[in-house]
């Protein structure tokens, strides 16, 4: 606990910052429950997909709220786009493609494959990253280049993220 608290201390100035998660069922509340050890907020979940095993613990994750969305859909580029530009989390973490939807909008990234996650030192080295992320927004404002929209125009970006649903049942 200890250990942890010192681990934690450095992101103290960023207490309650919102944080989305896109990653696989299992990692995802994983670190939900390690965003709230480091007085973090968990924002939002991006999921590929989930496995049988995994529903309980997904369905307590969605029964949080209507402020803690999850999406469940591998490359749904669109929906993503929705999502983060709806939450505007102070920072996504994510392996990948989902990397780039944020960094479009403007939303820094952790991408997880760049960085250790096993065992106490990886937790260590997550919330260093996590640290510097929130510390510089700087480049991904750059890259997101002052608008939100992602890459989409206006028109698309005004439909209900699960219009091609309504457009399918017709």
């Amino acid at each position: 606990e200890q250990r942890l608290a010192e681990v934690a201390a450095p992101l103290a100035r960023f207490a309650g910052a919102r944080v989305a998660v896109a990653l696989p069922a299992s990692q995802a509340l994983a670190f939900d429950a390690l965003l709230a050890e480091l007085g973090l907020q968990a924002a939002g979940f991006v999921l590929p997909s989930y496995g049988e095993g995994e529903r309980a613990a997904l369905a307590a994750l969605a029964a949080a709220g209507p402020e803690r969305p999850v999406l469940v859909g591998e490359d749904q580029a669109f929906e993503e786009t929705q999502l983060l530009r709806r939450l505007a989390p102070e920072l996504l973490l994510t392996r990948g493609r989902p990397a780039a939807h944020a960094l479009a909008l403007g939303i820094p990234v952790l991408d997880l494959g760049a960085v250790p996650i096993v065992a106490y030192e990886g937790v260590e080295r997550v919330a260093q990253a996590i640290a510097r992320r929130l510390a510089r927004p700087a480049l991904a404002a750059f890259l997101g280049g002052g608008e939100r929209s992602g890459g989409y125009t206006p028109g698309w970006l005004a439909r209900s993220p699960n219009w091609y649903v309504k457009q399918e049942v017709r």
